[in-house]
């Protein structure tokens, strides 16, 4: 009877293991799709800005966001994600830069790609959480 029970709890948690698992695993692949449309946008963004402006910070924050993703540093994705919504709200989309033609030129894609830091935001999250539980 304690071999069966033994065998039988092994069984449960490499199931629960495998559930986990797999669940992390999809969220990466979710967040490896956010972070492929947010790099296509960043093509588009990037043209015409000048080199030290709010955007071209963003440009470099979501480069080594992409990074960090890649190495699996989560924590770190998602402060630089933070930085990025941070950023673009206070300047890009508050109007403050609006007269800018290449912002105002491009603000639906401004707009957009605030919209898809913050799914990359509550995505991350759910990532780091399950990483605690994945080894």
């Amino acid at each position: 009877m304690a071999i069966e029970s033994e065998d039988s709890n092994r069984l449960v948690t490499s199931l629960g293991n495998f559930g986990l698992e797999k669940r992390f695993n999809d969220q990466k692949k979710i967040l490896a799709l956010i972070l492929d449309e947010v790099n296509n946008m960043l093509k588009i963004i990037e043209n015409g800005n000048d080199v030290d402006g709010p955007v071209i910070r963003v440009v470099r924050a979501c480069a080594k966001m992409s990074e960090d993703f890649d190495s699996g540093n989560y924590r770190e994705c998602t402060a630089l994600a933070q930085k990025c919504k941070k950023i673009l709200e206070r300047t890009v989309m508050k109007g403050k830069r609006r007269w800018q033609s290449p912002i105002r030129d491009n603000f639906e894609t401004y707009e957009r790609f605030n919209e898809l830091i913050g799914n990359f935001l509550e995505e991350c999250k759910k990532l780091s959480e399950l990483s605690k539980f994945v080894s």
